[in-house]
């Protein structure tokens, strides 16, 4: 894991490098995704220039590389979930009552995890059942940006047809 305290702005260009020959990215493509001169991401990995955040950004976009997100973010705690994967446009009514059935289902997880961690005493169901909960944070973050955009969707929908 990347450690901040280790890593200098002084050697930033070093890291750099490193992720674009771990990830077998060239300056070339780099260049096109960032829309830098080539000219100007070698000033970067020479050191001689401070490299800006859209670099990194674009790097971690391409890479999902933790300690990239880690030097972006700093000890932020941070959950990253694509949501591509389950936007459906279709969604509608049916399909949002059942997405929001799931979601009660989350949240009364949610609620148990909260009873769990009042009563001050953790054991081995307790221990698998916030594993379980971290494991799927991800598809409760999904689940609800579902509904919203299914709302938004629906609502937008409603209006224009009024």
């Amino acid at each position: 894991m990347l450690d901040k305290d280790t890593i200098e702005v002084s050697d930033d260009h070093l890291l750099l490098s490193n992720k674009l020959e771990e990830h077998n990215i060239t300056v070339q493509q780099l260049s096109n995704m960032t829309g830098r001169a080539c000219s100007t991401l070698y000033r970067y990995l020479m050191g001689g220039q401070t490299i800006p955040s859209i670099v990194w950004r674009v790097i971690y976009q391409k890479t999902k590389d933790q300690e990239i997100l880690k030097l972006i973010t700093g000890d932020l705690p941070l959950v990253i979930a694509d949501m591509s994967e389950i936007l459906d446009p279709n969604f509608g009514i049916p399909e949002l009552r059942k997405i929001m059935e799931m979601r009660q289902a989350q949240l009364d997880s949610e609620q148990n995890i909260v009873n769990i961690l009042a009563d001050g005493k953790i054991d081995a169901s307790d221990r698998k059942e916030i594993e379980e909960y971290r494991k799927n944070i991800k598809q409760q973050l999904r689940t609800e940006y579902q509904i919203y955009l299914t709302i938004d969707r629906l609502y937008e929908k409603a209006i224009r047809n009024a």
